[in-house]
């Protein structure tokens, strides 16, 4: 917006009379902004209608709240911390209980860069950054990343060096301390969809206890969760005294975000997605029965590799081909059979091609579905799999983003990519059942 401003500004010295026309634009654009902040936020006390759709890239998303409206009374909403952060800040409704670049660049440009969303302990590039930089939020402004520095363990089997620094803060050892600390960058997970967990962040470090056994799944991931939102708001809130794990405003949140389901509802070129046999939707997500190992595709006596079955009906989809709904929809249905079907070749994986209870096979033939294993869901079901790895790149990475490399004792995870039928996966990837971890 201050990039806009100052071209503005430039082309009123040349010409003052385009001042009228200016002003003008300069108005529309702020009440766009308006308008769209009225859509992304959420007013404390005023309760989100369930089901309340919001526009995204392909269509419409909406929550499924199981017991109704959300109650944006829940400390859920609520500033717990010293910058000003809620967990709503970061987790917002319209965003799939995340938060978008598009939305967060809104937010900087009405507020000047205050939003507590840019707080510089990790809505900067680096922890320094100063309040309405616009250069040093450029990675949650144009990525929606927000920055985590993870102490590295003195005893690390690995070692990073740094390949690409800009910002002076990819690798930053304690002086005090010594302790060496690493910038990664990512953004947040979806707090919804939470019932179908089987680790909870992305590595897995705030499973406290094992979401592995049926029996206990439901009692651990609670655990697992109240965990999460106590260092949560500890961390990315600056609460100070920090929260401890018996604070009472904990269960609240946590109670919360597993009534969440949150799915696409509307595709633009394919339309409403619980239509003519179709199963899109949250409500329908809501009702999928989960446990560690519910379809395990390396236990061929419950696995079964048709995991998406919920657009099987519009196969074959009564029509005329020309019509653009139907062929959309019927691209839709294409793209699940060959999620579920499409022969890969597994090699290299850790976690399974190294894994002696599989007898260390060097070659797995599969599908998606494989390690996609979870019903109706894009994401894996089962008890144990791949070990966590956070890849990072290679050196041609992009010159404004940071870049380590991880430098590990065994081999990487090595991906393929489909050669066939890209249209189908490109109609049927946008409608896939959202997921988080």
């Amino acid at each position: 917006m201050r990039r806009v401003q100052a071209r503005f500004a430039g082309a009123i010295r040349e010409d003052r009379m385009t001042v009228p026309i200016l002003i003008l634009v300069v108005v529309l654009v702020l009440l766009v902004q308006v308008v769209l902040l009225g859509q992304i936020t959420v007013s404390p006390g005023t309760p989100v209608p369930n089901l309340q759709p919001f526009a995204d890239p392909t269509g419409i998303v909406a929550t499924y709240n199981t017991t109704g409206d959300i109650d944006t009374t829940n400390p859920f909403f609520q500033s717990l911390g010293t910058n000003g952060r809620a967990c709503v800040t970061c987790h917002q409704p319209s965003d799939g209980f995340s938060f978008s670049a598009a939305h967060a660049k809104v937010r900087f440009d009405l507020t000047g860069g205050s939003d507590p969303l840019f707080a510089a302990v990790d809505g900067a590039n680096c922890p320094n950054g100063k309040t309405g930089s616009e250069d040093q939020h450029s990675l949650i402004l144009n990525e929606g990343l927000i920055r985590i520095g993870l102490p590295v363990p003195p005893n690390a089997q690995f070692s990073i060096r740094a390949v690409h620094d800009p910002y002076g803060c990819t690798l930053v050892t304690d002086p005090n301390t010594g302790q060496l600390t690493a910038s990664v960058y990512r953004r947040p997970l979806p707090s919804t969809n939470l019932d179908f967990l089987s680790a909870v962040m992305f590595d897995g470090r705030e499973t406290i206890v094992p979401l592995n056994n049926p029996s206990t799944f439901s009692a651990n991931l609670i655990t697992d969760l109240t965990h999460q939102a106590m260092d949560a708001t500890n961390g990315h809130a600056q609460a100070s005294p920090p929260l401890t794990i018996s604070d009472p405003r904990l269960p609240p949140i946590v109670n919360l975000e597993l009534g969440f389901f949150t799915t696409q509802t509307t595709d633009q070129s394919a339309g409403q997605l619980n239509v003519l046999g179709a199963n899109g939707g949250p409500q329908y997500l809501a009702g999928q029965p989960y446990y560690p190992g519910v379809n395990d595709s390396l236990t061929p006596s419950v696995f079964n590799p048709m995991a998406f079955t919920i657009y099987s009906a519009w196969q074959n989809f009564p029509g005329s081909s020309t019509d653009p709904t139907v062929a959309a929809r019927q691209a839709v249905a294409a793209g699940e059979l060959l999620f579920d079907t499409f022969p890969l070749t597994i090699t290299a994986v850790r976690g399974l091609n190294d894994n002696p209870a599989l007898g260390s096979p060097a070659l797995i033939m599969g599908t998606c579905t494989t390690c996609h294993d979870r019903r109706s869901l894009a994401s894996f079901a089962a008890r144990y799999r791949h070990k966590p790895l956070r890849q990072t790149g290679n050196e041609r990475a992009n010159r404004w983003r940071p870049l380590s490399v991880e430098r590990c004792q065994s081999a990487c995870v090595r991906t393929q990519r489909l050669s066939r039928s890209a249209e189908s996966w490109r109609r049927f990837a946008p409608v896939l059942h959202v997921r988080s971890g």
